[in-house]
């Protein structure tokens, strides 16, 4: 710590971010207005419930939903997405989603469904596909695709495509992709 100080401020509402000007009355601050704004004290748990959990209840109705980390090096992206080094201590978002997904298709009786993962990296402008036998470089619309049953399975094969980088090291981006499928009784199919 080198003096910093926080020039960022989530209101009580979050829905709103106050960015403090130094040196100026907090009635000059600038604020940003958001769908929802989380503090740096939110928990995973929070931020699960908040900004997670109704995107996936859209996906099991068939809607497609993305969720992406960005931001710069050190920010928290991973810890964010995949939760503390022991993911039973502070699951991440990776973790809940697929417990929550399982949870709901299980719930659903009268559904058949079908749920499969890819994982890929994007490398110096090329594609890996890291669930492939030998994770060659491949197009988006043709990656290997991989059946789950459970969400440790889907763990599992995310772990095993995290170990399969190239360059674990260097910075790259990770794509991982859960499909669901489900089939009710009259033949209808949802997919997300």
């Amino acid at each position: 710590d080198r003096g910093a100080k926080n020039i960022v401020f989530v209101k009580s509402n979050a829905t709103a971010v106050l960015l403090q000007a130094p040196g100026k009355p907090q009635t000059e601050w600038k604020t940003l207005t958001y769908d929802a704004a989380l503090a740096e004290s939110c928990s995973q748990h929070e931020l699960f419930e908040m900004c997670v959990a109704p995107l996936l209840n859209g996906v099991l109705e068939g809607y497609n939903a993305t969720i992406m980390a960005y931001g710069q090096t050190g920010a928290g992206k991973s810890y964010t997405m995949f939760g503390a080094s022991s993911p039973l201590e502070e699951p991440g978002i990776l973790q809940r989603a697929s417990a929550h997904i399982f949870e709901n298709l299980l719930e659903k009786n009268q559904v058949t469904w079908d749920v499969c993962c890819s994982c890929v990296d994007i490398y110096n402008e090329s594609i890996y596909d890291l669930l492939s036998e030998n994770c060659s470089r491949c197009e988006i619309q043709n990656e290997t695709m991989v059946s789950a049953s459970t969400c440790e399975e889907v763990q599992q094969l995310f772990t095993r495509g995290i170990s399969r980088r190239a360059t674990p090291s260097a910075p790259t981006d990770t794509i991982f992709t859960i499909r669901i499928e489900a089939t009710d009784t009259f033949g209808h199919t949802r997919r997300g």
